[in-house]
């Protein structure tokens, strides 16, 4: 493609710029209809299983809450939020329920994962590390956006060099903050070492990107940023939903023992 530079002189005038934009997002609007209109029984399914899900973490929530106080404790702060956590199971299991869904459907079950999934770890993460799940949902939504206007030729590209932008600058925030994190095993997840490695390719990959996606090698550009955002994207949800699946493994285990013994 051209350079980013080039482009304007080649794009029409801001209100056709915006006219093209509120086209494509009615022609996926659209396509979402008709997907749905032909998947009715799916969704049907997808809300019986987040109904389904809901009603047992619930459930589970009370007859832990009833137990003598000594063996109250939950096994997880997650389960203080039930319905998020039916959220983000039944959106994990959603690529099963809606084969082929057409690309706003993503972005909104990706919504609909990832508002709980911030939720659930902001209380497991360190109060400094909760600016890094701000910044991520933010290119969340920023990426979206880029996936609803693809069909537009500059706007897609503004919105991935802000991405890497906003990628590159919390890298460089994480680097100086893990400067000051407290001293850890340098295997542990939350290390200053690990932290660091983890920001400095962040940092390397959004800036590769954003230098090819301003010269104008989108497939580089692509490959690279969208590697980089989509992975992170799904290691925070599926962080939440290990956090799930390891409380109820917990209670699990607890129910077994106390078969056991009796």
């Amino acid at each position: 493609s051209a350079p980013i530079w080039h482009l304007p002189a080649r794009t029409s005038a801001s209100g056709e710029l915006l006219r093209e934009s509120a086209s494509s997002f009615m022609r996926q609007w659209a396509g979402l209809g008709a997907y749905a209109h032909r998947q009715a029984a799916r969704f049907a399914v997808a809300v019986v299983l987040f109904g389904t899900l809901a009603a047992c973490f619930y459930r589970v929530r009370s007859r832990m809450r009833s137990m003598p106080l000594e063996k109250s404790d939950l096994p997880s702060p997650v389960f203080d939020m039930p319905l998020a956590m039916a959220l983000i199971l039944s959106v994990l299991a959603s690529r099963w329920v809606f084969p082929q869904a057409p690309r706003v459907l993503w972005a909104l079950l990706g919504a609909l994962a990832l508002a709980p999934s911030v939720l659930i770890l902001r209380r497991l993460l360190r109060s400094e590390l909760h600016p890094l799940l701000y910044a991520l949902v933010a290119c969340f939504v920023l990426h979206q956006l880029r996936s609803l206007t693809a069909a537009v030729e500059l706007l897609p590209r503004l919105f991935f060099i802000a991405e890497m932008i906003l990628v590159a600058g919390t890298a460089v925030w994480l680097v100086r903050s893990a400067g000051r994190a407290p001293a850890t095993s340098p295997d542990h997840p939350g290390s200053p070492r690990l932290l660091k490695f983890a920001a400095g390719v962040a940092l390397a990959f959004s800036f590769a990107a954003l230098i090819a996606d301003a010269a104008g090698y989108m497939a580089l550009a692509s490959f690279a940023g969208n590697a980089l955002l989509r992975t992170s994207f799904f290691a925070l949800i599926l962080f939440a939903a290990v956090e799930i699946l390891d409380g109820l493994a917990a209670i699990a285990a607890t129910g077994a023992t106390a078969l056991a013994m009796e």
